[in-house]
């Protein structure tokens, strides 16, 4: 489906990556407030290996880092276990040292034998897809809260009149969050979802079973973007 007017995908996160303004809007439909509290980092201490699965948990982690600096280098020399190149590199840049990454998603990084083996602490937001953590033996530290926030007027405006072609949806509470920004019975078919996975879509689906929706076999971005590259909308 091609909108009629223009050719606009709409990113639901934050990506400076996607900077071009003829093809890209990048919004964000969370504020991310960091729980700044020494006890964490003192926590964290207690377990061989951490656990972070979002930028956002990385970016609260070295909050927590730079209030309270003498437990950096603890911390900074744990073992980590990540999920995604985004986050895998976030590490890295912020000066730790033994990152394991999964390149796809949590199902790949839980299949590890490194990671069964590990007495983890999973740090993370009020909200994670990984709700199952305990029957893996993962204990949970809640170091960040994403408070929603809603969509920008112009926004909606663009989708309703057309000049929104696909909206990338990244996770479930963010397809939940953008649908609430509507009506209840509002017309999706005008745009083409595309979701990182399964799990995305079926939320999308449930809402509105009418809707275009297509995620890749592979949960990450690189392939989203594949799905629509056959359009030219992109190089």
């Amino acid at each position: 489906m091609k909108s009629q007017l223009s050719y606009k995908i709409l990113i639901i996160k934050q990506n400076k990556d996607l900077a071009n303004p003829d093809i890209f809007l990048n919004v964000n439909l969370f504020k991310t407030v960091s729980c700044i509290d020494q006890n964490f980092l003192a926590e964290a201490l207690e377990y061989e290996d951490l656990l972070i699965t979002s930028q956002n948990g990385v970016f609260s982690l070295i909050e927590n880092l730079n209030y309270f600096k003498d437990y950096q280098n603890q911390i900074q020399n744990k073992r980590i276990f990540t999920v995604g190149l985004k986050t895998y590199e976030a590490l890295l840049n912020h000066g730790f040292k033994k990152v394991e990454s999964a390149t796809h998603n949590i199902k790949s990084l839980i299949a590890l034998d490194k990671f069964k083996n590990a007495n983890v602490l999973y740090l993370s937001g009020y909200h994670t897809a990984f709700n199952n953590y305990e029957d893996f033996g993962v204990q949970r530290l809640i170091i960040y809260k994403a408070i929603s926030i809603p969509l920008n007027r112009i926004i909606i405006d663009k989708i309703k009149n057309r000049e929104i072609s696909h909206i990338f949806l990244y996770s479930k509470r963010s397809a939940e969050v953008f649908l609430q920004n509507f009506p209840l019975r509002f017309n999706f078919q005008v745009v083409n979802f595309i979701c990182i996975s399964e799990n995305v879509a079926k939320a999308i689906k449930d809402h509105n079973p009418n809707s275009n929706i297509l995620y890749p076999e592979i949960p990450i971005e690189k392939e989203m973007f594949k799905l629509i590259q056959q359009e030219h909308l992109i190089s």
